[in-house]
């Protein structure tokens, strides 16, 4: 007997609602079968757990900062602060929607309801796109903590041990994920502790020393201590809101969450604000770790492995072996994360018949979409081996550019989401707050069309960087998006549009006549 079965209509009809049938299906539904996700399984902490880990609060130190500190020198965490508190409106729009029509479709359901089926499916694609683009910045996480550790070790860390370090974090996470999804974050849950608490212990043992001292200071939260200047700024924007986006993973959750219209409302909030505060006070001690003079230079200069680990060897000797070894419990948790919301993605638009039938089939003893997780994991073996050769077998570069490209994918829902917000509540007048549901959103929308402009108008495509390091990331994305989205969006509602013709021209079956 096979391991995998189709979904249910009934596990779908509950979560979006009555409207489901009319706003997602059209005039006719998929054809239903027996099993599909696990419902009620997950409980709030799940939820939030799961969101948290995958904003990658060590991740975001260990990596994302040293990349922002060689752009703009000591201050992170000021920006930090202004993109936590400038994703806030995107972040409510999330919430608003996720309240009002709670789908593990995310904004597919809600751009499906409120513009178009044919837009629907497009925002689907590009859902699927971000989160499966984002599962593969992980292999090259687990390279660089997994190069770290062997350094560490005293064995000479190359492109290749990175590669086979990605390999491993793979095999894991297809064992875990592929779990009921209740112990899924639970596993999730405990690799991100551990993470949590030793990047806030570092950063604190890191300002006691400095404040016995006397070299604490107010610079990290002072403008005029940029030393990168605007287009330093710009640079160091990519990579502050992909450390803080992310909030966004725990919508896919709806069907398996327990009453995911308060659930996944709270997750997302609480994922934003948690990690926004987390990374904001805990970068303040890595970089007033190293002098001034020396912090460009510093956080640019360390090759293969994590900057953090030649700065925590400053202050706490052979301990900082725990540098790796949380680098590589957290790349697990956020892996797991959004490897589970990539394939909540795919299967439901399989589900409804916009991918290969497969693709909405969950196995059957742990009810998650295996075959869509095993289309994640794959993309993950290969894609960060491509950017590895692409980009001069570094993984450190690498991970920069395969992350730029998921900022890319990252702007374009946070964006739609508050134009969704504004659309609802135009038409559900009764529900809405002028503040929340529209001077928010607008500002969500100007703060997101900014950084894109910005990150990839101003400094991918003009801002002087050579097309391996700059213009290649917009191109790539946009064939993606585009060249790739919107064929691959014609082709599956027209194949769906035939699929219910023949259907509807066939009559109702035995089973359903009687």
């Amino acid at each position: 007997m096979s391991d995998v079965a189709g979904p249910s209509s009934a596990g779908t009809s509950d979560v979006v609602g009555a409207a489901h049938e009319e706003a997602i299906l059209g005039v006719g539904a998929v054809e239903p079968a027996q099993l599909g996700l696990q419902r009620n399984s997950l409980k709030l902490w799940h939820v939030c757990a799961m969101g948290i880990a995958f904003q990658g609060l060590a991740l975001a130190i260990y990596n994302n900062l040293g990349l922002i500190a060689g752009y703009v020198g000591p201050i992170a965490p000021l920006i930090f602060i202004g993109v936590s508190i400038a994703s806030i409106p995107t972040a409510i729009s999330f919430a608003t929607m996720s309240n009002r029509i709670p789908s593990t479709g995310s904004a597919f359901a809600w751009a499906t309801r409120l513009i178009s089926p044919k837009f629907g499916v497009w925002m689907g694609f590009i859902m699927a796109c971000l989160y499966s683009v984002t599962a593969c910045l992980f292999p090259l996480l687990a390279g660089i903590f997994g190069n770290s550790l062997l350094e560490f070790l005293g064995v000479h860390a190359t492109w290749v041990t990175a590669m086979l370090a990605g390999f491993a974090a793979i095999a894991f996470i297809a064992y875990t994920t592929l779990k009921n999804i209740k112990i899924n974050a639970r596993v999730t849950a405990t690799l991100m502790g551990f993470e949590v608490l030793f990047v806030a212990f570092l950063s604190l043992f890191i300002v006691i020393k400095q404040g016995s001292a006397g070299h604490l200071s107010i610079q990290p939260f002072n403008p005029a201590a940029n030393t990168g200047g605007l287009n330093g700024f710009r640079l160091a924007l990519i990579f502050v809101v992909l450390s803080i986006s992310g909030f966004d993973v725990v919508v896919p959750l709806a069907e398996e969450a327990r009453t995911p219209r308060r659930y996944i409302p709270i997750a997302v909030l609480v994922s934003l604000l948690g990690a926004g505060l987390y990374m904001s006070l805990t970068s303040y001690g890595y970089v007033i770790g190293v002098p001034s003079k020396d912090l460009v230079s510093f956080f640019t200069g360390t090759g293969q492995v994590t900057p953090i680990y030649p700065l925590a060897a400053q202050y706490i000797g052979n301990f900082k072996v725990l540098v790796p070894i949380t680098g590589i419990t957290a790349t697990l948790a956020g892996f797991a994360a959004v490897t589970t919301a990539a394939s909540r993605i795919i299967y439901t638009l399989s589900r409804e018949g916009y991918a290969p039938a497969r693709l909405g089939t969950v196995h059957r003893q742990y009810r998650t979409p295996w075959n869509a997780l095993k289309l994640v994991l794959g993309l993950c073996v290969v894609l960060p081996i491509l950017v590895l050769l692409w980009q001069d077998r570094i993984p450190v570069q690498s991970y920069g550019w395969l992350g730029s490209v998921t900022v890319f994918f990252i702007l374009i829902p946070y964006t739609m989401v508050n134009v969704f917000s504004i659309l609802y509540h135009r038409k559900h007048r009764e529900q809405r707050n002028l503040f929340t549901h529209l001077v928010l959103p607008l500002a969500g929308i100007a703060f997101n069309l900014y950084v894109f402009y910005v990150a990839f108008f101003k400094t991918s495509l003009t801002g002087g960087l050579s097309f391996k390091a700059g213009a290649s990331i917009v191109v790539s994305a946009c064939a993606l998006a585009f060249a790739v989205g919107i064929p691959w969006t014609a082709w599956t509602t027209r194949r769906r549009g035939k699929m219910l013709e023949a259907k509807m021209a066939s009559g109702p079956s035995d089973e359903e006549s009687g």
